[in-house]
């Protein structure tokens, strides 16, 4: 039997977080949330177990997606990654590739189709 697919989603909007943890119930996904980039920092360190995957919006209050993209391909390059945001434009489009991320959403996303990007990566 495969390990769950460790997924981190970074949401300051708690009806898109509510969103993701309704969605991703399923045995396969093991889940775990943070509010904004600083908070997601926190996490990934304090985890023995690292992620597989983070799913992130761009636009967060204390530190935004962009920054936390930076942190995290300096500090967790192996973890696979995935952007989701309402104000998408190709300046973050272009910068978030370079700094790593397999897949960009523009919300609304459709959680079948991050649901197989996720299981892809």
């Amino acid at each position: 039997m495969r390990p769950p697919i460790r997924v981190l989603f970074v949401e300051d909007d708690p009806d898109m977080t509510a969103i993701y943890n309704e969605n991703f119930l399923e045995p396969e996904f093991e889940t775990a949330t943070a509010t904004n980039g600083e908070e997601a920092i926190r996490v990934l360190r304090a985890m023995a177990t690292p992620f597989d995957v983070i799913v992130t919006d761009n636009y967060m209050p204390e530190m935004d997606g962009m920054a936390l993209l930076k942190t995290i391909h300096v500090e967790f390059p192996s973890v696979k990654l995935v952007m989701v945001t309402g104000f998408g434009n190709w300046s973050d489009y272009i910068e978030a590739h370079n700094l790593g991320v397999c897949k960009f959403f523009d919300k609304p996303v459709k959680m079948s189709e991050l649901k197989g990007i996720i299981r892809s990566l």
